[in-house]
């Protein structure tokens, strides 16, 4: 898919609502033996909307896939995830600044945001870029975590995967309420009458994000075919690769996921 440049109001909404819940302290021995995350996902361990993945941890985060630890983060906490790729996937979350021109956290310091504590520096971490969030200049630091430190229940493509599984129809009103726990966006349904939502990737990593999600539905109100940017497998659906990313595609009727693809790539290529 072609990239799409967006504000930070999706980051801003994943600010709001980092409270980490209790757990035991002991740091997560991380592993990559699992090297996609399960499509049947556990609930997620939150009570709010979930928004974006969230540590499973206490976790180690590290300087490359395997490489050295470099800081932890506290249970539950939000952050940006990239696609695994071979049981590790990078990671973003942006922390509180001693000052605006700041560009390192020291060894052993307390990671906050917004004041609050969410990890600590176990080395010198330099930050990956610096951010302003509620008018405040705040770093983005990054690094890698094995997947089984990301609750798999807070990883959308999980989350839909299993609830859309061996479905012969989907409806509006069936779903909405896991389109509204991933807090979609109203979008373009690309044909008159449809109905469309969007889930985009975060800008914490990447400064251009894209459609990561897109569900359409039609005049029925029931759902056609889903564009996402991750992979995704669902039993009982049909998925392709497709413009850079996949289609998954729930209707039969032929000529109308046909032209909703043809919608798809004139809407793209515009937006690009």
């Amino acid at each position: 898919m072609k990239r799409i440049f967006l504000p930070v109001a999706f980051l801003l909404a994943v600010a709001c609502q980092d409270e980490p819940t209790k757990k035991e302290s002991t740091t997560k021995p991380d592993s990559a033996v699992v090297t996609t995350p399960a499509p049947a996902a556990a609930k997620p361990d939150v009570a709010e909307p979930v928004i974006s993945e969230r540590i499973d941890g206490p976790a180690n985060i590290r300087a490359a896939a395997n490489g050295k630890t470099i800081y932890s983060l506290d249970h539950n906490i939000p952050v940006t995830a990239r696609e695994p790729e071979k049981g590790w996937m990078e990671i973003g979350v942006w922390v509180d600044l001693d000052n605006p021109d700041q560009k390192m956290i020291k060894k052993d310091a307390v990671l906050k945001r917004d004041g609050k504590p969410i990890g600590k520096a176990l080395e010198d971490i330099h930050l990956y870029e610096t951010i302003t969030v509620n008018e405040k200049k705040r770093g983005v630091i990054n690094g890698f975590t094995a997947v089984n430190n990301i609750q798999a229940g807070t990883i959308l493509e999980n989350a839909f995967a299993e609830y859309l599984a061996d479905k012969s129809t989907v409806k509006l009103d069936e779903i909405k309420p896991l389109l509204d726990t991933y807090r979609f966006e109203d979008f373009n349904g690309l044909e008159k009458g449809n109905t469309g939502f969007v889930f985009y990737e975060s800008n914490v990593l990447d400064p251009t994000a894209q459609p990561r999600f897109w569900p359409v539905f039609n005049n029925n109100k029931e759902l056609v075919l889903i564009f996402h940017g991750r992979k995704m497998e669902v039993p009982g659906a049909s998925t392709e690769a497709f413009e850079g990313g996949y289609v998954t595609v729930f209707s039969k009727d032929v000529e109308k996921v046909k032209k909703l693809k043809q919608k798809f790539k004139i809407f793209m290529q515009s937006a690009g």
